[in-house]
C-alpha cells in the first residue's frame, strides 16, 4: 500500500513519501493535534509475528532517550495497519554525504563517534540494531547524528540469498554489505554484530568504498565470510587499528563494548595512545581435550591434563596464538568435525589426539589438522612409558612449532616443555587436581578434592610450584564460597601463593594466584598490582591475570582500566564462565546498575539454573531502586544454592531497603544461628538495620579475618548504610583502599 500526498491514516495526513525499505514506508506526515510534521513509518506485512515484534521492539525503542537516536512518538494502527510516528529529521542521509575519497579523519570522527555513543546506550538497555548502515544514519541540517531504524529492520533472512534477492533493487547489497559473518550464518547475534557493521561503515566512510563489494549478493556473501576488511594504510596506522579490531571474523576478537571502541575513538581525535592491542595475522591453534581410549573414566584427568600442559606451553611460543583451554575444551566428545571446530574457533589448525594407558605404557596418537581443508599437517603415535611423559608433550610441541614455522622463545637446542616435576605421583596428582577445580558440579566436592590432590603432590615434591599455584585458587575459592572459614582460607591461599612466586619466578599461575588471594582477602592490597603485572609481563594473554586484576582495579575505583582488563580478558577467554561475573561486580560497584542486569538477563535466558546470576541481578536491580524485583530475583536464588549465608545475607539488606525490617530481622537471626555467615556479611545487614556500633564491631572482625567482601567496601553500593561514617574511613585507609564521594 502507498499512500499519496493529501491522504489520511488515521489522524496523520501525509505529505511526502520520504522512502521506501523492507520492511515498508517512510512518509512526512503532519500530526493535526500537535500541529507538527512527523515522520510516519507503515509496515508491510501480513504475518502476525512480524507485527508483534514490530510494536514490541518499537516500544522498546521509544524508552530510549539519546540525542543521537532519532525519537519514537507512538506506535499505532489504523484500520489493522500497524504503523508508528517519531521525530522528523531534516537533513541529508550519511550514504548520500561520503565524499569518493573518504572524510578526512577529523570530520570522520565528528559522525562516527556520536553514531558508537548512539549504540552503546542502546546495548545498555538490551537493544541491538541489527541493520547498521549510512542510509540509516541522517546528518541534520544543524550537523546533529541520528541513527534510523534502530533495532527494526530484520528484512533479510540470512538463510537464503534467493529470499533476500526478492527485495527491491539495491535493498540486499545496501544491507548484506554490512552484516556480521554470525548474521548471515544465521547464527546467535548480539551487540558485537552492531561492532562488526559499525567498523564497516567507519571504513566506508574513511575511502568511500566498501569493503566489501560486488557484482551480486552471492561474491558480497562469500567476501563477507572470508576476507580480512582491507588495509586503508599510509597515516591510518591507528584507525586500520580500530575497524580490524571492530571487524574481527569471530565475535570474541572484536571489541566487547561499544564503549571501549568509542574511547579508542576518543583517543584518536586527541592524538593518544589506543587501548586496544593491535590485531594479530599470527599462525593461530586449538588443541582439543585428548579422547580417552582407555575405557577408565579414572583417566580422564590425564587425557585433559595432556591437552591443558600443551596449550601452557605453546602458549608461551612466540609468534603462536593458541585458543584458550575453555574455548578449545567446550568440544570435548563433540561430533563436531575439526574443521567446523576451526572455523568456530577461527584458528588454522586443530591438534586433536587420543591417549590409551595400560600400566605404566602409553600409546598417545596425535594429529595437527589444517582447518582450510581437513588435510593433516602432521601426525605421530607415541609408544612410550609414563616417565616419558615430558618428553613427548615436548616433542609434540616442537613439531607443531615447527610445522606451522613460528618462532621458539627458547634456542632451538632448548625444550619447550619444561618438566615441571620429577616426581610422576605428584603430577599426576597435580593434574587430577586441576581436573577437579575445573568443575562447577558438587562444587563442595570437587573444591575439596582439588585441594587435596594439590596438598599431597606438594607433600611428594615440596618444589612443585604449578602444584602450589593450584593450591592457591583452590583455598581461595573454598573461602570464595564459605566451605572454608576465612581467615584459614587466606592464610593458606596466601602462603601456597607465595611459595609458588619463590619457586618459580617464571610462572603467570603464581604471580596471579599471590594477586587474587591478596584482591580477595584484602591482604596487602597495595603490593597486589604489581603480581598482576608481573603476571601479564610474562603471559600477555593470560586470561585469569587479567579478569582477577579487573577486580583489585574495581576496589580502587579505577572502573576505565577494570573495564579494559576485563575486555581483554574477555578477548582471550571469551568462554571463561568468570567473566560475566567479574563484569558484572564492576559495573555494579561502578554504579552502572542497568548494564549489570542486563549481563545477567543475558546469561539467564542461556540457562536459568546458574545461580550465581540471582546474586548479582538482584544487586544491578536493587541499586536502580526495583527494590520488589530485587527480593523475587534474590528469593529464588535463596532456594536454589540451599540458603547459602551470603545469599540470605542479600535477600536481608533489600528487605531492610524495602521497608521489611522484621523480615529483615529473621533472617539476621537465621545467619547467627547457622554458624557459616562471615562477619562482614553480619557487619552489612546490621549496618541496613540500622545498628550501626554493631555493625562497625563485625567490620573489624571481618577486616582482621580477612572476608572476602571488604575489598570493594570503598565503592559497593552494599556498603552505603555505612558511608559517611568516619569509622568506615578509618578502615578503607587502613586497608589502602580509597576514601571516594559518593
Amino acid at each position: 500500500m502507498y499512500l499519496l500526498p493529501g491522504q489520511r491514516l488515521g489522524s496523520y495526513e501525509i505529505v511526502a513519501l520520504l522512502g521506501v525499505g523492507g520492511m515498508g514506508q517512510v512518509y512526512r506526515a503532519r500530526d493535526p493535534r500537535l500541529q507538527r510534521e512527523i515522520a510516519l513509518k507503515i509496515l508491510q506485512t501480513d504475518d502476525a509475528d512480524h507485527r508483534k515484534r514490530f510494536a514490541r521492539e518499537a516500544r522498546a525503542i521509544a524508552a530510549l532517550n539519546h540525542p543521537n537516536i532519532v525519537t519514537i512518538h507512538s506506535v499505532e494502527e489504523f484500520e489493522g495497519q500497524p504503523f508508528l510516528t517519531m521525530e522528523l529529521v531534516e537533513g541529508t542521509p550519511l550514504n548520500r554525504m561520503i565524499p569518493p575519497g573518504g572524510f578526512e579523519v577529523h570530520e570522520l570522527l565528528s559522525i562516527a563517534i556520536p553514531i558508537a555513543e548512539a549504540l552503546a546506550a542502546a546495548h545498555a538497555r538490551g537493544i541491538v540494531h541489527r541493520d547498521l548502515k549510512p542510509a540509516n544514519v541522517m546528518v541534520s541540517t544543524d550537523g546533529r547524528v541520528k541513527m534510523l531504524d534502530f533495532g527494526l529492520a530484520k528484512n533479510i533472512d540470512p538463510k537464503s540469498l534467493a529470499s533476500a534477492e526478492e527485495t527491491r533493487e539495491g535493498q540486499i547489497i545496501g544491507t548484506l554489505a554490512y552484516m556480521s559473518p554470525e548474521q548471515l550464518m544465521a547464527d546467535t547475534v548480539d551487540a558485537r554484530s552492531d561492532i562488526f557493521s559499525l567498523g564497516v561503515l567507519i571504513y566506508e566512510m574513511a575511502t568511500g568504498k566498501r569493503p566489501f563489494d560486488g557484482p551480486n549478493p552471492a561474491v558480497i556473501l562469500v567476501s563477507l565470510l572470508n576476507a580480512p576488511v582491507p588495509a586503508i594504510g599510509g597515516a591510518s596506522a591507528d584507525l586500520d587499528r580500530i575497524i580490524s579490531r571492530a571487524t574481527a571474523r569471530k565475535p570474541g576478537g572484536r571489541y566487547q563494548r561499544v564503549a571501549d571502541l568509542v574511547s579508542d575513538l576518543r583517543a584518536l581525535m586527541t592524538g593518544m595512545a589506543l587501548a586496544t592491542p593491535p590485531v594479530t595475522r599470527s599462525p593461530a591453534i586449538a588443541v582439543l581435550p585428548f579422547a580417552n581410549l582407555t575405557n577408565d573414566p579414572e583417566q580422564e584427568y590425564f587425557c585433559e591434563g595432556m591437552a591443558e600442559e600443551l596449550i601452557s606451553a605453546l602458549s608461551r611460543v612466540k609468534g603462536l596464538a593458541v585458543v584458550s583451554r575453555t574455548s578449545a575444551f567446550q568440544f570435548k566428545n563433540s561430533p563436531i568435525d575439526v574443521r567446523e571446530i576451526g572455523e568456530r574457533l577461527d584458528v588454522r589448525s586443530v591438534l586433536e589426539g587420543s591417549v590409551r594407558r595400560a600400566g605404566n605404557r602409553l600409546r598417545i596418537s596425535v594429529q595437527l589438522v589444517n582447518v582450510s581443508d581437513g588435510f593433516h599437517i602432521w601426525s605421530e603415535r607415541f609408544d612410550r612409558t609414563l616417565d616419558d611423559v615430558f618428553l613427548i608433550q615436548d616433542e609434540i610441541a616442537r613439531s607443531i612449532t615447527e610445522s606451522l614455522r613460528v618462532t621458539l622463545t627458547r634456542p632451538a637446542t632448548g625444550v619447550i616443555v619444561k618438566p615441571p616435576t620429577a616426581n610422576l605421583d605428584a603430577y599426576h596428582l597435580y593434574l587430577r587436581g586441576r581436573f577437579l577445580l575445573n568443575k562447577f558440579a558438587d562444587l563442595h566436592g570437587s573444591l575439596t578434592g582439588a585441594r587435596g590432590c594439590f596438598e599431597q603432590a606438594v607433600e611428594l615434591d615440596p618444589m612443585y610450584s604449578a602444584a602450589y599455584a593450584g593450591l592457591s585458587e583452590a583455598c581461595t575459592a573454598l573461602g570464595y564460597t564459605t566451605f572454608l572459614p576465612a581467615p584459614e582460607a587466606s592464610g593458606a591461599a596466601l602462603e601456597a601463593a607465595e611459595r609458588a612466586v619463590t619457586l618459580d619466578p617464571s610462572l603467570p599461575e603464581g604471580h596471579t594466584a599471590l594477586g587474587w588471594t591478596k584482591t580477595l582477602f584484602a591482604i596487602d592490597m597495595r603490593t597486589a598490582e604489581r603480581d598482576f603485572q608481573r603476571a601479564l609481563e610474562i603471559a600477555p594473554g593470560y586470561a585469569p591475570a587479567h579478569g582477577y586484576y579487573a577486580l583489585l582495579l574495581c576496589g580502587f575505583g579505577r572502573f576505565d582500566e577494570a573495564i579494559e582488563h576485563v575486555s581483554r580478558a574477555r578477548h582471550h577467554d571469551p568462554l571463561w564462565m568468570m567473566m560475566p561475573f567479574i563484569m558484572s561486580q564492576v559495573l555494579i560497584c561502578a554504579r552502572r546498575f542497568a548494564e549489570a542486569e542486563h549481563q545477567m538477563r543475558e546469561l539467564l535466558a542461556i540457562d536459568p539454573n546458574i545461580d550465581g546470576c540471582y546474586w548479582y541481578l538482584s544487586s544491578a536491580l536493587a541499586g536502580q531502586g526495583k527494590l520488589a524485583q530485587a527480593i523475587e530475583v534474590q528469593e529464588k536464588g535463596v532456594g536454589l544454592v540451599d540458603r547459602a549465608p551470603f545469599f540470605v545475607a542479600l535477600l536481608a539488606i533489600w528487605y531492610c531497603r524495602a521497608g521489611r525490617v522484621d523480615d529483615a530481622e529473621r533472617l539476621r537471626e537465621e545467619l547467627l544461628t547457622g554458624g557459616r555467615c562471615t562477619p562482614v556479611w553480619l557487619a552489612i545487614v546490621c549496618g541496613e538495620l540500622g545498628k550501626k556500633d554493631l555493625a562497625f564491631e563485625y567490620l573489624d572482625v571481618a577486616i582482621a579475618q580477612h572476608d572476602d567482601q571488604v575489598s570493594f567496601m570503598a565503592v559497593d553500593h552494599r556498603f552505603d548504610s555505612l558511608r559517611g561514617d568516619p569509622r568506615l574511613d578509618a578502615s578503607l585507609r587502613r586497608l589502602g583502599l580509597p576514601v571516594l564521594a559518593r
